[in-house]
């Protein structure tokens, strides 16, 4: 993903049933939309003030992975079924953190990430 995330501001979540998207504002002024393809998993706890990005990492092995994986194996089997999400299906995530300026972290699990 080519995206310039130190100082960027993240404006907007939006979440449905097979995609997650960030909409961020560059420090440049660009707008940029992540997307998150077959999300398993996102939070962000202890969210304070405003939104501004210090840095993002991208991992393909993460504790937040593992703990994703692990509790819809706990649900629903270690060979849980296919889902209606062709992302999903490829059982295959990465992990993206974004550490916000008030120390907060998004982390989001995904199949596919991409940058419009």
């Amino acid at each position: 993903m080519n995206v310039s995330w130190p100082d960027a501001e993240l404006k907007r979540i939006v979440v449905d049933y097979d995609s997650l998207e960030l909409e961020l504002r560059e420090s440049s002024g660009a707008r940029r939309t992540i997307r998150a393809e077959g999300y398993i998993g996102y939070d962000a706890i202890g969210v304070w003030d405003e939104m501004v990005i210090e840095q993002a990492e991208l991992f393909d092995s993460h504790a937040a992975i593992d703990r994703c994986v692990g509790t819809i194996a706990h649900r629903l089997g270690s060979t849980f079924p296919d889902s209606g999400s062709r992302a999903r299906n490829a059982r295959s995530w990465r992990a993206l953190l974004i550490h916000f300026a008030d120390g907060c972290v998004l982390t989001i699990v995904a199949a596919e990430f991409t940058a419009a």
